[in-house]
């Protein structure tokens, strides 16, 4: 049975936490047994357990930062926002004057770009695009043609439709073809 002159546990403790050398750590204790020290912290690997808590320390330290800078940029943006929507709100009171004033003219795509940013800054969509799909399954066999030529008559645009589009006519016409 070997007598262990030192306390181990406490030179482990003192070299995992800390970045001194076996042998510094053996010259501040005063230990003339350099290797003794040094084969009881491979077989108990003293390093490995330095490394896995600097690396627990690196993380809490990156995660206790990343938090700090993530609190303070949405304090920032924050105050941002606010102070955009004081800048909106007054905006929109002005305007709100101006336009008990007869002879003020209203700039539409002004106004439609006052309501765009305000509802974007208090978290609404400045735009909703609704899409509406029909299915429809089934035979179309035995029903006449009539019912065909009809479908595809109201399916068309109209006349005056593709006039407001400046659509081309299917035929080259602005009449109807008949079929």
């Amino acid at each position: 049975m070997t007598v262990r002159k030192h306390d181990y546990l406490a030179l482990e403790r003192e070299y995992v936490s800390s970045d001194v050398s076996i042998r510094g750590l053996c010259r501040k204790h005063d230990i003339k047994g350099y290797s003794s020290v040094a084969q009881f912290a491979r077989e108990h690997d003293w390093d490995g357990k330095r490394e896995r808590i600097r690396n627990r320390t690196d993380m809490k330290l990156v995660e206790r930062v990343s938090d700090q800078l993530a609190t303070e940029e949405a304090d920032l943006i924050e105050v941002v926002r606010g102070e955009w929507l004081t800048v909106i709100r007054a905006a929109t009171y002005k305007f709100a004057e101006d336009l008990k004033d007869p002879d003020y003219r209203i700039s539409v795509d002004a106004l439609i770009k006052l309501i765009d940013k305000g509802l974007v800054l208090v978290g609404e969509p400045s735009e909703r695009t609704e899409e509406r799909h029909l299915a429809l399954t089934g035979s179309l066999e035995g029903l006449p043609p009539e019912f065909f030529r009809q479908l595809a008559e109201r399916t068309r645009p109209s006349v005056d439709a593709r006039r407001r589009e400046d659509l081309p006519s299917r035929m080259g016409s602005e009449e109807p073809r008949q079929n």
